[in-house]
């Protein structure tokens, strides 16, 4: 059995986002923190896949997803009980979750950038609405042009990044038994308990290291792990061009997680 040891590996999700998806920031507004769960219509009997670690209240997650794609979000604290249904359209979406006290319920609320402009288009017809003709209508253009110009610098700022970060971009590939092992640029000999281990170091850069270590536990502390391990597995995240943590369709790891809400 191998260790194998990750510290920290720089991630852009844009590069991996899958072909034909479309990007949904969910902001959960609702006062305590929820879960987002896809659901995956395509069994006979639907399934609700939790998508991210839980959404605190005031945060937000970004996923990609795809059109007509289902999804449920629930309260962290199952006590409350509550639920939300709501499908994904074919354009970038925020999500805005909610919760109306007077109602008891979760409030799904969804927007594109086409209708923040039209919203601004409103706007800008009601604040001019005063004006005549040419007068009328270069009002208008200045408030929209401002929405767009704050748009455009957004994506070119994202661009920006992405090009800084791209070039620090390494290949990690997932277990596979039929890869011989990447040659150690290093190693050296811990005392673990009652035996001396060797560490391999395979990478040693200032923004990721990775290490592994042969026969750290044997195959049955191994399926002790994988039978306790398992029912807790979760998505694995990466990081996405805004900082949050976000569920790559293309990547395979899943993370272990813990609810101390709920389990002991």
């Amino acid at each position: 059995m191998i260790l194998l040891l990750n510290a920290y590996l720089l991630s852009v999700d844009s590069a991996a986002a899958p072909k034909g998806s479309v990007s949904m920031k969910i902001i959960n507004n609702s006062g305590y923190p929820i879960e987002l769960y896809w659901v995956n219509t395509f069994i006979p009997i639907p399934e609700l896949i939790i998508q991210t670690k839980p959404i605190r209240n005031s945060s937000d997650t970004v996923i990609n997803s795809f059109d007509t794609h289902q999804f449920v979000v629930k309260f962290l604290d199952k006590k409350r009980g509550k639920k939300a249904k709501f499908i994904k359209g074919s354009r970038d979406e925020v999500v805005t979750i909610t919760y109306d006290d007077e109602k008891k319920s979760l409030i799904v609320r969804q927007t594109t950038k086409f209708d923040e402009i039209m919203d601004t288009i409103a706007e800008g017809t009601y604040i001019c609405s005063d004006l005549k003709s040419t007068s009328f209508s270069k009002c208008v253009a200045d408030i929209v042009y401002e929405d767009v110009n704050r748009i455009t610098d957004s994506k070119e700022r994202a661009a920006k990044y992405r090009d800084i970060l791209s070039s620090r971009l390494r290949n990690y590939t997932c277990l596979d038994d039929t890869l011989e092992t990447t040659e150690a640029i290093s190693s050296y000999d811990i005392d673990l308990h009652d035996k001396t281990v060797r560490v391999d170091i395979l990478q040693d850069l200032i923004n990721a290291q990775v290490w592994t270590v042969d026969d750290f536990i044997s195959l049955e502390e191994c399926d002790i792990l994988m039978k306790h391990g398992a029912p807790l597995l979760q998505r694995a995240t990466v990081a996405s061009e805004d900082g949050s943590s976000v569920v790559s369709e293309s990547r395979k790891a899943q993370q272990a997680s813990y609810n101390f809400y709920y389990q002991k």
